[in-house]
């Protein structure tokens, strides 16, 4: 072996050592890294939350209300929906069937075979099953007149020819004729929304994407209203 060869194969071996050593950190990183992320951040009262749980929590929430949580307001939630659904599989698993079929035909069943989506999905159903029941048999017109008070306007169109031509943007959150005539709508069905202004009654013309903003005032009204209810009932739940 001449020394030119000697050198090259010297040079290899060298070169080999380097990716080993530089495989072997990479290696090291990864699984500190996966250590975090993988880490245990909450264990009480037979309830766990990883750190990527955490992290993939904030992310579908974020998905889904356009909001970013504190990692702890995050960690209080994820409690909660898992002492909820515990609660429910004990007592009622049938219910929490059920909630995994609506979920599935909404959904995918790729969302029920994702955990965290899962439990976020369950808990979100149950929650809004508690609004339901509230909005069904308690929801009254003072109720009404509230959900909108922390708004600062519900400017809507009127017409005095059932909605063929608008006359106008008027704003009736604080208007008593249109608060009456809406309730009406949600409880009896009447699909014929008015509003009185000086005297002469007009249509109120509500567009599918109106009607949603009106629907989700009253729902984070009542979600508000109930959240101290509904957390005494599970968090004084025995699981």
């Amino acid at each position: 072996m001449n020394s030119l060869q000697m050198f090259s194969l010297k040079k290899l071996v060298h070169l080999t050592m380097v990716f080993k050593t530089f495989f072997l950190f990479l290696s090291l990183i990864l699984f500190i890294n996966s250590q975090s992320n993988s880490s245990i951040i909450y264990d009480k009262n037979n309830i766990s939350i990883s750190e990527i749980e955490l992290n993939e929590y904030l992310s579908i929430y974020y998905d889904n209300y356009g909001e970013t949580l504190t990692r702890s307001k995050a960690i209080k939630n994820i409690i909660l929906s898992k002492k909820t659904i515990i609660f429910f599989q004990k007592n009622n698993p049938k219910f929490i069937e059920a909630i995994d079929l609506v979920i599935k035909s909404e959904y995918g069943l790729s969302v029920l075979e994702n955990p965290a989506k899962r439990n976020f999905y369950r808990f979100f159903k149950i929650r809004n099953e508690f609004i339901s029941e509230y909005f069904t048999y308690s929801f009254n017109l003072i109720d009404l007149k509230l959900a909108f008070t922390n708004i600062d306007n519900l400017k809507l169109p009127i017409s005095s020819n059932n909605c063929l031509t608008i006359l106008k943007l008027v704003d009736v959150k604080n208007n008593d004729f249109f608060i009456q005539s809406l309730f009406e709508l949600f409880k009896n069905k009447i699909n014929n929304v008015k509003v009185k202004l000086d005297s002469n009654i007009y249509n109120v013309c509500i567009s599918g994407d109106n009607f949603k903003r009106i629907e989700r005032y009253i729902v984070n009204y009542i979600k508000d209203k109930t959240e101290d209810d509904f957390n005494k009932f599970i968090y004084g739940a025995k699981i």
